[in-house]
């Protein structure tokens, strides 16, 4: 699950509703909750709408937002970093 821009991910929105088209993502989600100890998102929208799904099943698993690198600490954004081979 991850989001793009200051909205939530369209995708996951989709792949929940898909559960009656017979989509495996929500099946999926579903053993997923019941087994799973914690999540990790990659973003607090991916986050909240697995909060939101999760409560629509009478849950709440811990779930921990590790955001994606974009860029790193040295370099400018959008940097080329040059390839080193050996």
């Amino acid at each position: 699950m991850c989001c793009k821009g200051a909205r939530p991910d369209p995708g996951f929105e989709s792949a929940v509703r898909a559960r009656q088209d017979g989509d495996p993502f929500p099946r999926w989600l579903d053993e997923a909750l019941q087994y799973a100890t914690r999540f990790t998102c990659v973003s607090s929208h991916a986050a909240a709408d697995l909060r939101r799904y999760a409560a629509e099943r009478n849950m709440a698993p811990p779930i921990h937002v590790t955001r994606l690198a974009h860029e790193f600490v040295g370099f400018e954004r959008n940097a080329e970093i040059p390839c080193r081979r050996n």
